[in-house]
């Protein structure tokens, strides 16, 4: 009698409890949820418990002690669901049937396989994110012509899904911690993206089609396994702002780096550089630039680096004066002393 007092929420977190104490064996509950047809979210954290209708437009399931629902397909308009820490194996089929569906999360779970024609039938996907879970191949993604939001980190992938770089609509694609070993050398295609991740994988080297991200801000190839120098194509990129390189196998940086004007983060520790291109001078913007571990080697006397002044004056005092003889170094100049890790005499 006391449940049937209680609001949806209640109810559910009141079923967890009792399940949790052993009261009860795990249960299926149906639960009717009336919202007002202008609200777009709807979050309802710690059960599987749940029996959608035609006015609900988002949900969200997280953290979730009770069995999942096989019916989704009952709320025909829903356009957002997530499915975070639902303990799932597989993707429930119903939800091949949400035609409406605009974001989709299912992180943190166990799911090793997607049903081959998931994708081309949710063609209206803008934001999909299937992060943490156990995935080692993709179905073709080519069927999501609206997609923006494309999210794949901790899996077990090999590779991008196939028909990746036709979706000119993404904007943001983010694949830490898989196995990756490649970026697709028509990369460039993806001509709307602006914030690429794929640190820790085991990519080898960028391709050069890179050049043509124009809008790309931000770059993150951290624990990958670059080696030798870095494409000149790289400097192509006048809109990036963070460039994360560290912990790669680098020797060189090409000075056409220095046309990055709008650079603000440079980290290259734990790479194989000996020696700095004097165009980083032109990045006036830059106020992190790392360079610890790294074999770097003292400049020649005609380098920009070197500075004739007396020996006792300390590396920030050497910067400081730096900054002062050229107007257009704006460095954070502490920062980058500490972070570099160079010397006096630099």
């Amino acid at each position: 009698n006391r449940l049937r007092k209680l609001g949806t929420y209640q109810l559910i977190e009141a079923l967890r409890t009792l399940m949790q104490k052993h009261l009860i064996k795990q249960t299926r509950v149906v639960a009717t949820i009336r919202v007002p047809s202008n609200r777009r979210a709807l979050n309802l954290y710690g059960s599987k418990v749940l029996e959608t209708r035609k006015r609900i437009s988002s949900v969200v399931l997280r953290d979730t002690t009770m069995l999942l629902p096989d019916r989704f397909d009952l709320a025909p308009h829903l356009r957002s669901l997530g499915l975070k820490d639902c303990g799932l194996l597989h993707v429930p089929t119903s939800l091949l049937r949400l035609k409406a569906l605009r974001s989709l999360s299912i992180s943190d779970n166990a799911i090793e396989t997607l049903p081959d024609r998931i994708f081309q039938e949710l063609t209206q996907l803008e934001h999909l994110v299937l992060n943490d879970n156990k995935l080692s191949v993709l179905p073709s993604i080519r069927s999501l012509t609206k997609l923006r939001t494309l999210w794949l980190s901790s899996n077990e992938l090999e590779a991008f899904p196939d028909g990746m770089t036709r979706l000119v609509e993404l904007r943001d694609v983010c694949a830490n911690d898989n196995r990756i070993d490649r970026l697709p050398d028509d990369l460039g295609s993806l001509c709307a993206l602006r914030r690429l991740s794929v640190a820790r994988n085991q990519i080898a080297h960028i391709p050069r089609s890179i050049s043509r991200l124009e809008p790309l801000t931000h770059l993150d190839l951290r624990r990958n396994e670059i080696e030798g120098a870095l494409p000149e194509e790289l400097g192509m990129l006048h809109r990036l702002r963070r460039l994360l390189l560290s912990h790669n196998k680098i020797t060189s940086l090409h000075e056409s780096v220095g046309q990055m004007r709008e650079l603000k983060d440079l980290a290259l520790t734990g790479n194989r550089l000996t020696v700095l291109p004097e165009s980083l001078f032109r990045l006036t913007q830059l106020t992190e630039l790392q360079l610890l571990e790294n074999p770097l080697k003292e400049p020649d006397s005609n380098s920009i680096w070197r500075l004739q002044v007396a020996a006792s004056k300390t590396a920030k005092e050497k910067i400081d004066e730096s900054a002062a003889r050229r107007s257009t170094v704006m460095f954070n100049r502490e920062a980058f002393v500490r972070a570099s890790g160079l010397k006096a005499g630099i």
